[in-house]
């Protein structure tokens, strides 16, 4: 709100000019709201297409080549994925190491006696 915006509803007021005040009042309103509105879009459009703000402090500039806490996490988590992927291989690998799959082949053929080739 400007000060002559200002200063006007005032001196409606003061004036005993309700009506006027309240349309000075609502104006001034409906720009700071428009213009907080406008900036959300801004802020969640930025988010939408470049991804997330990361809010550094001031005294925590990051440097090229340095490594966050967030990269830290990153790392870890994609290590604990890697190794349950891991694990579970090995289960894979155990149970064909055990020769179940050799039984269940063996008992798809049936034995004919070597006299019957006919």
């Amino acid at each position: 709100m400007s000060n002559e915006a200002l200063a006007k509803m005032v001196d409606n007021i003061v004036n005993k000019d309700y009506n006027k005040a309240n349309k000075d009042f609502d104006g001034a309103i409906s720009d700071k709201l428009q213009a907080v509105l406008d900036q959300a879009k801004i802020k969640i459009a930025g988010q939408i297409f470049n991804g997330p703000e990361v809010a550094v402090a001031p005294d925590e500039e990051l440097v090229a080549g340095e490594v966050t806490n967030s990269d830290l996490e990153a790392e870890q988590a994609a290590d604990e994925v890697e190794a349950e992927i891991d694990a579970a291989d090995e289960i894979e690998l155990d149970n064909e190491d055990d020769g179940s799959e050799e039984e269940e082949s063996e008992g798809d053929f049936e034995e004919t006696p070597e006299g019957d080739n006919q």
